[in-house]
């Protein structure tokens, strides 16, 4: 299992749990060449991006009575707020992927024993007071569901766009960089100049890496050897890791960590929900197809709340649920190999009191008879609370009628990972 996943929350007040959150992040990675890349960003890459100054800047009408925490980085208007969190959020995927050069010994090497060729996607979303900001590369896409009510289809906004390597603007950059893309059973790929490595080579390779970092030893080890094999290698031009794609005559990686950024104004009253999924979902469903389950499982879960016999009882469909199960099927129908499916929902709720709260108010209202459901109640809460040994160290300030995050759910094809706490898990069924 390549995929994984991180989440993690900062509330107004850390010892209350049911407190407001002031921050949240929410990042899918898809590895590919091993998981020790996927890993690696799932545990550092939101520490890499909060340890930025940038990203706590605040804007003056933000500030109260001119005051404003040591740790926040103070300008004038909210476009340069805005800017300097995307340029954080840049600088921590840089500084992640470059960290992965010391980290890649560790790693487990390919069969003919060349360093490790693990990379994965990053697809990430920082959610503050009533702001997205997105960074991803890869093709792990995150969308948002859009509408006017429950009863009525929502439309789907993608907010993000696949790094492919047929793309005019990759491929140009690919060759700019040194690297090339050729196509192999109709996939068009990133390639890789693997060296062909001589028992000999291997040993220069291991003194020359005692007396210089592994990037540097990686650099000159290419040069080291004039014989290379075109390896048409990976389908998606920007990663976090796949070290190999780095050309040292260029100095450029032909697979980018430039990470591509968005801030989008969430408006509590039309926007329900985000979908961050890896592509094993996003190959078996479109987008449109994916908000709809997830508007369908809000449905079933007024339904069954609606129909419990007692109002403490909170039944819930859990809709990351359903999208993998639902992506799991359609594979097996197409008598494919299924990819790994990993897929986080957040529900944008609007401000006021929890979603099930307010259907047990409309319950009481309208005086529905109680009847008992069969129904099972599907939940893993696998949020964390980041205030104890937390990497958020600074609260932002908050705008008005910012969405409420009462529900977060995630859901893996497999074993759901540790989140980037290595807390353990629970799995209890929210106050919704």
């Amino acid at each position: 299992m390549e995929d994984t996943y991180a989440i993690a929350l900062q509330r107004l007040n850390s010892n209350d749990k049911e407190s407001p959150i002031s921050l949240a992040y929410f990042g899918i990675f898809d590895g590919h060449g091993g998981k020790e890349a996927a890993e690696f960003a799932r545990q550092n890459l939101c520490q890499r991006i909060l340890e930025q100054d940038d990203f706590w800047a605040s804007s003056s009408s933000n500030v109260t009575n001119g005051e404003i925490s040591s740790e926040e980085t103070m300008v004038t208007s909210e476009k340069e707020v805005d800017d300097k969190i995307l340029s954080a959020i840049r600088k921590g995927f840089l500084q992640c992927h470059s960290d992965m050069w010391n980290d890649l010994p560790k790693w487990i090497k390919t069969s003919s024993g060349l360093p490790s060729t693990s990379g994965c996607t990053a697809s990430v979303v920082f959610v503050r007071g009533n702001k997205l900001y997105i960074g991803h590369v890869g093709d792990s896409a995150i969308v948002l569901g859009v509408g006017d009510s429950l009863y009525q289809p929502w439309e789907c906004v993608r907010l993000t766009k696949d790094h492919k390597p047929e793309d005019p603007s990759e491929l140009k950059r690919i060759r700019d960089s040194g690297g090339n893309v050729l196509c192999k059973t109709g996939v068009h790929r990133v390639v890789w100049n693997r060296p062909k490595v001589s028992h000999s080579h291997n040993h220069r390779h291991s003194q020359h890496s005692h007396h210089y970092s592994h990037r540097t030893s990686a650099i000159n080890s290419q040069s080291m050897t004039n014989e290379y094999e075109q390896i048409p290698f990976l389908a998606v031009s920007r990663a976090l890791g796949d070290l190999w794609s780095l050309n040292s005559r260029t100095n450029m990686y032909s697979v980018s960590p430039e990470p591509e950024l968005t801030v989008i104004e969430i408006n509590p009253f039309k926007h329900r929900c985000l979908i961050l999924a890896s592509d094993g979902l996003w190959n078996m469903m479109t987008p449109e197809d994916a908000v709809e389950i997830v508007r369908s499982c809000d449905v079933k879960t007024e339904e069954m709340i609606l129909k419990a016999e007692d109002d403490d009882q909170r039944p819930f469909r859990n809709p990351s649920h359903e999208l993998v199960q639902k992506s799991l099927t359609r594979w097996r129908e197409r008598m494919l190999r299924a990819d790994n499916v990993t897929c986080i929902t957040v529900m944008l709720d609007q401000p006021g009191p929890p979603f099930s709260d307010c259907i047990v108010l409309k319950k009481k209202q309208h005086n529905f008879g109680s009847t008992s459901s069969s129904t099972t109640s599907i939940y893993s809460d696998d949020t964390i609370d980041m205030d104890n040994g937390t990497v958020f160290s600074t609260p932002p300030k908050h705008a008005n009628d910012k969405p409420v995050l009462h529900r977060t759910t995630s859901k893996h094809n497999e074993n759901i990972l540790t989140p980037i706490s290595n807390g353990q898990q629970s799995s209890t069924t929210p106050l919704r």
